[in-house]
């Protein structure tokens, strides 16, 4: 039948989709978030094999033995537990094996223990099939949860550090999650309440959907933290600190902050490093001559703002004498977010309007009628 040839077609595409960019993730040839690529290739290649069964019956023309299908089944169960780790050395590349992350590997091998049982028959029970379905969907859905989680939080602490967030903050492993979120939920409710067979079609062209993202955003992805590891703890001890009070973690006292504020603004208007689009905490510290810490403190409490957000005001307001120039009215709003430091349009219309209120656009028009 047509949809059954159309499943496995598609099925073999994703197959292979997977198997060669987990191959591309492995090489790394950006040599860019080593350590997170790398667990990120092994999701990949993990995640190929839920295909696996598609593969053997084109090659065979059978599917899979049930000692096969056993081998099969423990490099699925494994998946979203290194997803999770992916996730976690793409937000963390020093980030070390602790007890909690034992804790949580405890899932897949009570998975893996119970398919032993339920394969070789030492254990042959009819709810046993469904504890596992139950197990297998339950981990996925909560690797799922906390690898998100984790992102969330990643995407407050760019916020810290850099200024150009949207390049560092990991969004589209953001959405794959929430969409590996909606698939779960979907099995989950397709199994207990339908014939999960008539799901097969549909599920193998929404996951080719979302390999191709995968292949485009995570191929493009900077280095999050390009720095060294000793800035990067640095860095997170700053984050840790944005939520405690500040009369506990003063480094400057208050009587030297306005002095050191002035300080600073003179040297951004001065020195103008914001027209840097890679510029980020740890660049403009050593430019001004101190801590990424101590900066990070001035801005946080001198401006009660963040980098991010202590950097695109002087490039907004870099872009707006830019705009009113008439000597520059020939430049496009591309070309004027460019010369601003910013390094795309969406990111310089997105910025601006959220600052001013209105589009460069619509500044520029705005003025030339005053």
């Amino acid at each position: 039948m047509l949809p059954d040839r159309l499943t496995l077609l598609f099925a073999i595409v994703n197959f292979c989709l997977l198997f060669m960019l987990s191959f591309l993730k492995f090489t790394n040839p950006l040599r860019v978030n080593q350590k997170g690529n790398l667990w990120f290739g092994l999701f990949l290649l993990f995640w190929a094999s839920y295909w696996i069964d598609e593969v053997f019956i084109l090659a065979t023309g059978y599917p899979p033995s049930p000692y096969e299908q056993f081998i099969i089944r423990i490099i699925q169960g494994f998946t979203p537990f290194v997803l999770y780790l992916s996730v976690k050395f793409y937000t963390r590349p020093s980030y070390k094996f602790s007890k909690t992350v034992l804790i949580y590997l405890l899932l897949p091998l009570s998975y893996i223990f119970l398919l032993f049982f339920s394969t070789f028959g030492i254990f042959i029970q009819p709810w046993l099939k469904h504890v596992l379905f139950a197990l297998f969907l339950g981990q996925a859905m909560f690797f799922s949860v906390i690898s998100y989680l984790a992102i969330v939080k990643h995407q407050k602490t760019v916020l810290q550090y850099s200024s150009d967030t949207e390049s560092v903050n990991l969004f589209w492993m953001e959405r794959i999650l929430i969409v590996l979120l909606l698939v779960v939920a979907i099995s989950l409710i397709y199994n207990v309440f339908f014939n999960p067979g008539y799901m097969n079609l549909f599920m193998n062209i929404l996951f080719l959907v979302l390999i191709l993202y995968i292949s485009f955003y995570s191929l493009r992805q900077k280095e999050v933290f390009p720095f060294s590891e000793t800035a990067f703890e640095e860095v997170l001890l700053i984050d840790a600190e944005t939520d405690l009070d500040k009369d506990k973690i003063k480094i400057i006292p208050d009587s030297e902050l306005i002095e050191w504020k002035n300080r600073l603004n003179q040297f951004m208007l001065s020195r103008k490093p914001f027209l840097d689009p890679e510029l980020n905490l740890v660049k403009l510290a050593s430019l001004f001559g101190t801590s990424p810490h101590r900066l990070s403190y001035i801005i946080n409490s001198a401006y009660n703002i963040n980098f991010s957000i202590f950097i695109n005001n002087y490039r907004i307001d870099e872009a707006k004498t830019l705009l009113l120039n008439p000597k520059l009215q020939h430049y496009s709003v591309l070309g004027i977010a460019f010369e601003s430091g910013f390094n795309s349009k969406t990111t310089f219309n997105n910025t601006f309007k959220k600052i001013t209120g209105i589009t460069p656009s619509e500044f520029r028009k705005q003025s030339s009628t005053l």
